[in-house]
């Protein structure tokens, strides 16, 4: 096989997953598009250079992950995704779908009042299923820093999803 043909294969496989999480992650359908894309061109460009195929989800990820925070850098400004609907699709099945939807609409909501440093930790973990351990070795983090940033995005995400309605501050 090819590169050509590897490559072609990588993308199809990939694209949408990786997609997702991204746009998970910036909270904007053109950043999370040009993230993406710029991952797919890195991966195509050192493609020679992987040595363990079992790892091109996860690096392919970080890629983008890491394409789009530094995107958010520049522009300063995201605009929420234009369809959530369209990631529900990908991301869950149909039945999960009609079971969660307003939850997953409330927790996605959520997401996107909060930092970008533990919205990606919450993405890593809870959307693409990846261990404390994955996260500290894929995004280079000390295993302390993850438990940290996850124990304190689930208390945001909380204050967030049930906030104080006894002095009737919403958080």
């Amino acid at each position: 096989m090819n590169e050509s043909e590897l490559f072609r294969i990588l993308f199809d496989t990939y694209f949408d997953r990786v997609y997702c999480s991204t746009c998970l992650i910036a909270q904007n359908d053109l950043i999370a598009r040009d993230a993406t894309q710029e991952a797919f061109i890195v991966a195509h460009k050192h493609l020679d250079r992987l040595q363990d195929l079992d790892k091109i989800y996860t690096w392919l990820t970080v890629v983008a992950s890491n394409q789009a925070k530094d995107m958010i850098k520049k522009h300063h400004k995201c605009i929420p995704v234009a369809s959530i609907d369209e990631i529900d699709n990908i991301i869950a099945s149909p039945t999960d779908i009609m079971e969660q939807k307003d939850k997953e609409i409330d927790i996605r909501q959520a997401l996107k009042m909060i930092d970008v440093k533990y919205r990606e930790i919450i993405v890593f973990k809870y959307y693409l299923g990846f261990t404390e351990q994955e996260i500290g070795e894929t995004l280079e983090l000390p295993a302390g820093t993850v438990k940290s940033r996850l124990s304190r995005a689930r208390i945001i995400l909380k204050d967030i999803l049930e906030p104080d309605t006894e002095s009737g501050v919403v958080l």
